[in-house]
């Protein structure tokens, strides 16, 4: 799973570069996006799963809601790719998702949960 489709929304080009990156602003970048997206949860007052210390994020954050394929239904037909089962939904950052692509998801999440 992954906000936006990357053959849609980046070239390979991109994604080459961002592999010349070390580790640890690989890591850095994933990072600061799951928390943005955990912020975004926070501020529709979903109810989010990940871990509170920062430095135990990963490359995903989940929210719990009640029938997630619904969600992953509409966000795919945005051509968005989340997880969603057992009662929440996995959203997940990668060394190519950009800031504009968590506010673009951030913004139509609300349409997705209605």
């Amino acid at each position: 799973d992954g906000i936006r489709d990357v053959e849609r929304s980046r070239g390979l080009g991109d994604v080459y570069k961002r592999q010349q990156y070390s580790s640890e602003a690989i890591c850095n970048h994933v990072r600061t996006g799951t928390q943005s997206l955990i912020n975004g949860f926070k501020k529709i007052g979903l109810d989010v799963m990940n871990p509170g210390n920062k430095h135990e994020l990963a490359g995903n954050a989940t929210f719990l809601y009640s029938n997630p394929r619904i969600v992953v239904d509409k966000a795919r037909r945005d051509n968005i790719y989340i997880w969603g089962d057992n009662s929440r939904i996995r959203v997940s950052t990668h060394i190519f998702t950009t800031n504009d692509d968590i506010n673009y998801f951030l913004n139509r999440l609300p349409a997705y949960l209605s």
